[in-house]
């Protein structure tokens, strides 16, 4: 997978209803499951998710949603465990995300698709500014899309697995109209 498809794929989860469930990476909400997630982590009760029981709902936790878009999910095709886990990093935790990724700068230099990783918190940079996750804070409950570093203390790198390509060179309108003008210029003197 390129970076480019690991952020389509990212960004495709801002049109969706998302919720935040610890141990879940985006398969089906059903009642069974919310209980064994909830038995599994306690706190899942505190977050108010039972309104998405049974519903077309997407809960995941940070590093769980990051293994799956790893994987080759999206909004589109669920995966299960085995699929989730067959991902460039396995079974990871937050700690081995964040010890795994290489090439690493800060995140105000990073290209699209490349990780912002905390030991306990795993993110993507999209572009423009822009980076998401997959959280409950601050009445986030879900995915969310954010702007700016500012506050924040993200180790900023490539994902092993991820093929980077760099981003195609941005055209400057003016500076081309500029040296077109200046070549009219420089013929009329001849």
């Amino acid at each position: 997978m390129t970076n480019k498809e690991l952020v389509a794929n990212a960004t495709a989860y801002l049109q969706k209803t998302t919720c935040y469930m610890k141990g879940m990476w985006c398969e089906r909400l059903t009642q069974a499951e919310y209980d064994y997630k909830c038995k599994q982590y306690p706190k899942n009760k505190t977050y108010g998710n039972e309104k998405y029981i049974n519903t077309d709902v997407y809960a995941a936790d940070c590093i769980c949603w990051m293994k799956q878009l790893l994987a080759g999910g999206n909004v589109n095709r669920r995966l299960s465990y085995n699929e989730m886990i067959s991902n460039p990093l396995g079974e990871c935790t937050n700690q081995e995300f964040y010890d795994a990724l290489y090439d690493c700068c800060e995140p105000s230099q990073a290209m699209p698709g490349y990780a912002l990783a905390t030991t306990g918190h795993a993110a993507i940079y999209v572009g423009n500014g822009q980076w998401m996750d997959f959280n409950f804070t601050s009445g986030q409950n879900g995915v969310a899309l954010h702007t700016g570093f500012a506050g924040t203390s993200f180790k900023c790198g490539k994902i092993p697995g991820i093929a980077y390509e760099n981003p195609e060179p941005v055209q400057d309108e003016v500076t081309d109209f500029l040296t077109f003008l200046y070549n009219l210029w420089k013929e009329s003197k001849k």
